[in-house]
């Protein structure tokens, strides 16, 4: 391009982001500081999304320098990429600097708390937010649960309710969430709708407080409404199965799994399923599932046995299941699927 100017930079900026090509966007930035263009508010909210995060403390200076730093936007996206360097004390301190702060500025910092583990820090910020949205609350809701501190769930619950804030599936699913972690399963219904991720959520609290039944009656009503249940409704539902020892409940959850909603396998639902035989001193049963799984799927099904047995430690059994593999297939050797396993055994 002969004639560029800051727009073009500011589109082939976002254009690396997009690609998530962070170290192109990084050095198209230099060269574009070199070549003397000054930067936007946009070219810098751009570029501190798409840079790798041992970069934003450099951009944190440009920033300074550009005279941007009271933009909401740049300052908030500044804050994000220090968070993400792990710089959390830097991105407080930029906060705490910040001329103007919007509800997206503020869950930026709570969440940076959330996600350190600094729960207690990240509900104090909450409380003097005067600025809201379902993401603050939800970062919230998450600290509290993560706290089991049900006194301050329900204040952000009514904290929401008071704020008028609908209360779609990113909210529900924090409360139920919330609730769950804090022993109240109940108080989650009235958070319900007939998304898969907050049913999904409903059914993970419940098997969590050792209402198995309970679960997978919840887990009835999801599929009587229309709703259809995926990969992590089965895990749940089977975890459920596995706290309550409702082994022949289990089995029938395991069965529609495969037959009627034909939702793909994964290593998470033969482990329920193995710790569900496993505690009910079903041993044999165990077993006969994992071969019956390895023989529907192939190979497929021989590693991901495998993979189940190989993190819980039992290298006996990896190797039956790879004996068993390579009788099946007819042939001795090393098989694809498995390799990762033979450096352990």
């Amino acid at each position: 391009m002969p004639h560029r100017n800051i727009v073009s930079w500011n589109a082939i900026l976002a254009a690396h982001r997009l690609a998530g090509e962070h170290l192109k966007a990084f050095r198209r930035f230099v060269c574009m500081l070199r070549l003397n263009f000054r930067p936007t508010s946009s070219t810098l909210s751009t570029i501190i999304s798409a840079s790798p995060p041992a970069a934003v403390a450099q951009l944190h200076v440009a920033v300074f320098r550009s005279g941007h730093k009271s933009n909401t936007i740049v300052g908030t996206a500044l804050i994000s990429g220090l968070i993400a360097d792990g710089e959390l004390a830097k991105a407080r301190r930029c906060f705490d600097a910040a001329e103007n702060r919007n509800a997206v500025t503020w869950t930026a910092i709570i969440t940076g708390y959330l996600r350190y583990g600094h729960f207690s820090d990240a509900l104090h910020l909450f409380a003097a937010a005067p600025k809201l949205n379902r993401f603050t609350f939800s970062a919230a809701l998450a600290a509290s649960a993560r706290l089991c501190s049900l006194r301050s769930g329900e204040s952000i619950h009514a904290r929401i309710l008071k704020s008028g804030e609908p209360l779609d599936t990113i909210l529900a699913t924090a409360l139920i969430d919330m609730y769950g972690r804090c022993g109240d399963a109940d108080a989650a219904s009235a958070a319900a709708d007939y998304s898969v991720a907050v049913r999904n959520a409903m059914i993970g609290a419940m098997g969590m407080n050792g209402r198995g039944t309970a679960a997978t009656e919840e887990f009835r009503q999801m599929v009587a409404a229309g709703v259809a249940p995926d990969g992590t409704t089965f895990v749940h539902v089977l975890a459920a199965c596995v706290h309550g020892g409702l082994v022949e409940e289990g089995e029938k959850v395991f069965r529609a799994m495969l037959k009627e909603f034909k939702v793909r396998i994964s290593k998470e639902h033969i482990g329920c399923m193995v710790d569900l035989y496993g505690r009910a001193g079903r041993k044999a049963e165990a077993e006969a599932m994992a071969k019956e799984v390895e023989e529907e799927m192939g190979a497929g099904g021989y590693a991901l046995i495998a993979r189940v047995y190989g993190e819980r430690g039992e290298w006996e059994k990896v190797r039956e299941v790879k004996k068993r593999m390579e009788a099946a297939a007819g042939r001795k050797g090393k098989l694809r699927g498995l390799s990762w396993v033979e450096s352990k055994v």
